[in-house]
């Protein structure tokens, strides 16, 4: 298994982009951090998984999966799952 990378840089760029396409949201890891972190939590064989390193997400798991990256210290861009609006697509 991977060895996960905690980044604990002020400055840090984020490790992820979260992007919503309606019934899926894309989270595309964008450093080695972030793909270490979808190697170790979610792997290649979790369901339909076409882009991967990228994984697709059903609109349901995106808070656990959101909440898993921010315990491990990794970050991330794109809606605000907080705000169920913000995953609406405009």
């Amino acid at each position: 298994m991977p060895k996960i990378v905690k980044r604990h840089h002020p400055q840090q760029k984020d490790d992820f982009c979260l992007a919503n396409h309606g019934s899926v949201i894309l989270l595309k890891p964008i450093t080695q951090a972030g793909i270490d972190w979808v190697e170790a939590k979610i792997g290649e064989d979790n369901g339909y998984q076409p882009f991967y390193p990228t994984v697709l997400l059903e609109p349901r798991y995106v808070d656990d999966v959101l909440q898993g990256i921010r315990k491990q210290g990794l970050k991330y861009c794109g809606p605000d799952p907080a705000n169920k609006s913000s995953l609406s697509r405009n």
